[in-house]
């Protein structure tokens, strides 16, 4: 037997939206909500009290890194150079990070 359910969904309140990862931390920095923050952007907030943990939990991401480039340019030599650049900084970070994962 098939039912049908009449329900109202809420009016979204007015409140305040952020664009920027900057803005949401400066909004919370004055008091204005909650903000999720990556470890090493937030730790030094932390450590100085201006920001607190609301749990312990964590969430692992995949710690990536993109390099968005055209497709229809050729890239140039520095360019290539850079996303070389950029892929073993990044190799070094997280060698350095999880020292299990070599």
């Amino acid at each position: 037997m098939a039912g049908c359910v009449r329900c109202r969904i809420a009016k979204r309140k007015s409140g305040l939206r952020c664009s920027f990862y900057t803005e949401a931390i400066y909004a919370t920095l004055n008091g204005q909500g909650v903000t999720l923050g990556w470890r090493r952007l937030v730790d030094d907030l932390l450590v100085q009290g201006r920001l607190v943990r609301l749990t312990d939990w964590t969430v692992k991401t995949r710690n990536a890194y993109f390099a968005v480039v055209p497709k229809r340019r050729r890239q140039t030599e520095a360019c290539n150079h850079f996303q070389v650049w950029l892929t073993e900084t990044a190799k070094q970070i997280m060698t350095a990070d999880h020292p299990d994962s070599r």
